[in-house]
């Protein structure tokens, strides 16, 4: 596995200082998309890094990623010792209400019948939003859940419900939920702002948490559109903090 290889990771990463590495990278993307039979549009590179063989995550791959991640963290404290820098770690923030998981996937091989009825229950909680019946759309979103709750649209779905209803505390359980089984891991989950936090700790490092600093500001603590322009890049707002 790529993932075990810390030279190759290493070769990667220092690759990516160099622009020519970068510019044949955005070559590639711009002939595949050449390529591509009746393309009328310009390639789209965040599209193309969302590819399932490129991006989803199992068991096995967050692991892995969190090995990596815990000697990425500490070499970087112990180089920032070495050469008498000072070195601040900071927590990943990321949008919990406005931006939903890309890629729920359900847990193990899943009865067709149970798929089907939580697609099926889950369809009916956006219509039901509209017509303000939250008790209704929380019930169902409920209902999902308890058939299989690893389904990450069935968080973010009771997740919506919670803030319509203003149970904010509820809602914020759910997002959280949402994000941290997003098979797709475009943001950073709670196990790995967890280890920014432990590394942190063990190293002498200090750490800002940013996640709770822009919760701090954000209207009944939960992280939106008010500080981000998509998953996690921050809008006019989260700068200024």
């Amino acid at each position: 596995n790529l993932g075990k290889n810390r030279f190759l990771i290493k070769s990667i990463i220092f690759l990516q200082n160099s622009k020519l590495f970068l510019l044949t990278k955005l070559a590639v993307f711009k002939i595949k998309s050449l390529l591509k039979k009746n393309n009328s549009e310009p390639v789209n590179l965040f599209r193309a890094m969302l590819k399932k063989s490129k991006v989803s995550w199992n068991k096995h791959d967050h692991k892995l990623t969190e090995t990596n991640y815990r000697l990425n963290l500490t070499e970087m404290a112990t180089l920032a010792r070495d050469k008498k820098v000072q070195l601040v770690f900071s927590s990943l923030a990321s949008n919990f209400s406005d931006f939903g998981p890309l890629r729920s996937e359900f847990s193990s091989p899943a009865q067709d019948n149970s798929t089907k009825k939580i697609k099926m229950l889950l369809s009916q909680v956006k219509p039901l939003l509209k017509e303000k019946n939250f008790e209704k759309a929380i019930l169902l979103s409920k209902k999902a859940i308890n058939i299989d709750s690893y389904y990450a649209k069935s968080h973010y779905q009771i997740g919506k419900a919670y803030i319509a209803a203003s149970q904010f505390s509820e809602a914020k359980t759910h997002f959280k939920l949402a994000r941290d089984l997003d098979k797709l891991h475009l943001r950073s989950c709670s196990k790995l702002n967890s280890i920014i936090h432990k590394i942190g700790k063990e190293q002498k490092v200090p750490v800002i948490d940013m996640e709770e600093s822009l919760k701090a500001y954000s209207k009944n603590g939960i992280l939106g559109e008010n500080f981000f322009l998509e998953h996690v890049h921050p809008n006019i707002n989260g700068h200024l903090l």
